[in-house]
């Protein structure tokens, strides 16, 4: 899908560029048709205006560059309502799985401040060529309040790579939560470079880590295990 989206994109610019230097040659033989009339060595009380030969050329050349000019933007115009009404159902719903803004999938956990949390996910190479992968993510944004958000240190292993046809890839993630983040749940969008515009979330709930209780009156033991008693008086 994504080969036929550049294929399209190419035969617009290709259009677009060719437009533009119809344009300029335009311009150009207007120009050189006045720098004719300056330089043609005559003065002006003298030349004839009304030459059937030049008046006919010059009509003959603009009148070419118009139809050329027009014929390339009816070929835009049948390039754009071709994509639009020749695409397949298909083509439609993967476009629309594309640019619906869904993550692929999401990987949670839920850890304290000061802790390290470690995830580790499966990435599949579909495709059929090689993709040199690179994996990237945005600031941990709290989900209830958008201005609030954390660059929490993120450790992709391995980072890059190169993933051939069929092939698969673990990939292990580490995130040190930071003792100055605040709790509550958090989530950062990680893009794999090479298969955009796929991505997928880490979602993080930082809760409050439980206190250990410990016993306030512990027993003395001798050496062998045995509470001491106190003798009587």
């Amino acid at each position: 899908m994504s080969k036929q989206k550049d294929d399209f994109s190419k035969d617009v610019e290709s259009i677009f560029k060719t437009t533009i230097e119809i344009n300029k040659q335009y311009l150009k033989q207007g120009t050189d048709l006045l720098k004719e009339f300056g330089n043609s060595g005559k003065e002006l009380k003298n030349f004839n205006f009304f030459q059937p030969e030049l008046i006919m050329g010059a009509l003959m050349s603009v009148t070419k560059m118009n139809l050329d000019h027009y014929k390339n933007m009816m070929d835009l115009g049948f390039a754009l309502a071709k994509k639009t009404f020749n695409q397949s159902p298909a083509e439609t719903m993967q476009d629309e799985d594309e640019t619906s803004g869904e993550p692929s999938f999401v990987l949670s956990a839920t850890s304290f401040v000061g802790d390290t949390v470690s995830l580790k996910f499966i990435l599949d190479n579909n495709k059929k060529e090689e993709a040199v992968c690179e994996l990237v993510n945005t600031e941990y944004v709290n989900e209830n309040d958008a201005l609030l958000s954390f660059n929490l240190p993120t450790f992709f292993k391995p980072q890059s790579f190169h993933l051939s046809p069929g092939a698969s890839q673990t990939v292990n993630i580490q995130i040190a939560i930071t003792d100055d983040i605040r709790l509550g749940s958090y989530q950062s969008k990680v893009q794999v470079i090479g298969f955009e515009p796929a991505f997928f979330l880490i979602r993080l709930n930082i809760v409050e880590k439980p206190i250990q209780k410990s016993n306030s009156n512990p027993s003395k033991t001798t050496g062998n295990g045995r509470q001491k008693k106190q003798r009587p008086k």
